[in-house]
């Protein structure tokens, strides 16, 4: 099995809109696609403040994380997603330690996950995040992973 993680491109578009719109997924349910969604997904592909990974299993595109910077050194991870039959491979890691390697030596990375994600909580927290919050009216828990250097002594 040939594994790469690379940026994502426009051409990746028809793929990542049918991942998008698996059925009984709900990967991204506010994203329904049309010619202006499928801008807004250019844009953020190429946005100078963020990254759009995508995975590619086999040159299979298998699932993608997108990384904003949202001020200096805090970064959110808007998404993660790995296709169901690429699971349980290690294939998620591999898209969160990219994520990671962009922060550089440090960083505060936050992420939003649905309070019934038990799979995403599980990952995360399995992944050294932490609950930041939990808005009382919110259907989400923010979680966060401070990135520090270790420093020797």
């Amino acid at each position: 099995m040939e594994i790469k993680i690379r940026l994502g491109r426009v051409e990746d578009l028809p793929v990542l809109r049918q991942i998008l719109q698996s059925p009984g997924e709900n990967v991204c349910p506010q994203l329904v696609f049309s010619s202006s969604k499928d801008l807004e997904l250019a844009d953020r592909l190429s946005s100078p403040r963020g990254r759009f990974f995508v995975l590619e299993v086999d040159t299979r595109l298998a699932g993608f994380a997108q990384l904003e910077q949202k001020d200096g050194r805090l970064w959110e991870l808007c998404r993660l997603y790995v296709i169901p039959g690429c699971r349980g491979q290690g294939l998620g890691s591999r898209l969160l330690e990219k994520c990671r390697q962009i922060l550089g030596q440090e960083g505060l990375l936050v992420v939003s996950v649905e309070k019934d994600n038990h799979r995403g909580l599980h990952f995360y927290l399995n992944h050294g995040f932490s609950y930041k919050d939990a808005a009382q009216n919110s259907n989400f828990f923010l979680l966060e992973r401070n990135f520090r250097k270790l420093v020797e002594t």
